[in-house]
């Protein structure tokens, strides 16, 4: 891939085609469809999404670099004087150029605040007890919900003698952190049956498992095949918490549509809430407020059906507005009581 266009093997010209084009997709393309704005906190917020586009852009300044690196070579070939070979070094170096701009910006190295805001879910601290095992948590918020799936599914298989102790400030001292025995559920997202589907095969009694073939009888031979062979290697017989829970079928999503459209009827929907009646009478509702209704009937179900044998938190984000008699703070995130609270 050395010299001009016309100079170009084929697989050098095809591959040059392909990262423009990459680029221009996933630049361009995310800008249209997510339309960024250009204040500090949009770009703080969106950034993550162009990560491809910053992938191959620096794909194309590799593809350059080699490029100028090749002319280099030809022209030290036809004249090898000291600034000829002084240029073609220098485009060798001109990577650092970016690297230092940016290393600043990629470097987290003492920066453990997603750590404690993770660690300080289970535990908070001060005068808050550690939260207690095989509790369910909602995570409301993106930080509120990644961030603690991360510290029950990655770092609770962390060793402690593994674990960067220069750079993060651990709590425990040194301790083991494990927290598979929780149950990470976002409320934002319960009206929706793929995520349903998603959380029912973690938690819920009907679970995959090779001991109970009944379980494995939805899935293909070749499924189940795969299921078997990965139930040890794979850590899904450790991965989740080893009792199951209730969670709600497509028939109890169905059913607590139509408790919010029942209720409905007898209120005035909120701005929030798009609510659509077509000429046959069917119920369509698009609104944030609407699906986050469905989601709270959906978190209070799951609450009325586990509540005796496991505590509740909520990261919350969108309002549930059932859960306020019940809540109390538990350091960053809050805490839903099993009965009502008597406030003063």
């Amino acid at each position: 891939m050395t010299g001009s266009w016309t100079s170009m093997r084929a697989r050098g010209r095809a591959w040059l085609i392909f990262v423009w084009a990459a680029v221009v997709i996933t630049s361009f393309g995310l800008v249209l469809i997510i339309n960024p704005g250009v204040d500090k906190q949009n770009q703080e917020i969106t950034i993550k999404f162009f990560a491809p586009a910053h992938g191959f852009f620096a794909m194309l300044s590799g593809l350059r670099n080699g490029g100028g690196g090749g002319l280099g070579a030809r022209a030290m070939e036809r004249n090898p004087s000291t600034g000829c070979a002084v240029c073609v070094r220098g485009l060798l170096a001109l990577p650092l150029v970016s690297y230092n701009r940016n290393k600043h910006l990629c470097d987290m190295r003492g920066h453990d605040f997603g750590y404690q805001f993770g660690y300080r879910m289970f535990y908070p601290g001060g005068d808050y007890p550690p939260m207690e095992k095989d509790a369910v948590l909602y995570g409301g918020t993106d930080p509120g919900r990644f961030v603690p799936t991360y510290m029950i599914f990655c770092e609770s298989r962390v060793a402690p003698e593994d674990r960067y102790s220069d750079v993060y400030c651990d709590p425990e001292g040194g301790k083991k952190f494990d927290r598979r025995d929780v149950y990470i559920i976002t409320q934002n997202a319960l009206a929706d049956n793929t995520y349903m589907s998603y959380i029912r095969d973690h938690y819920d009694y009907s679970r995959p498992c090779i001991t109970n073939p009944v379980t494995l009888a939805k899935f293909e031979p070749w499924q189940q095949w795969v299921f078997r062979t990965g139930w040890t290697r794979l850590h899904r017989d450790t991965m989740y918490p080893k009792e199951p829970i209730w969670i709600p079928t497509e028939q109890d999503l169905q059913k607590a549509f139509q408790e919010y459209v029942t209720g409905l009827r007898g209120r005035q929907a909120g701005p929030e809430e798009q609510v659509d009646i077509d000429a046959s009478g069917r119920v369509s509702v698009r609104g944030v407020g609407g699906v986050m209704a469905i989601n709270g009937i959906l978190t209070r179900w799951i609450f009325e059906h586990a509540r005796d044998k496991h505590a509740f938190y909520v990261e919350e984000s969108y309002v549930i507005p059932w859960m306020y008699p019940y809540l109390t703070p538990a350091g960053i995130i809050m805490k839903i009581n099993h009965d009502a609270v008597a406030r003063s």
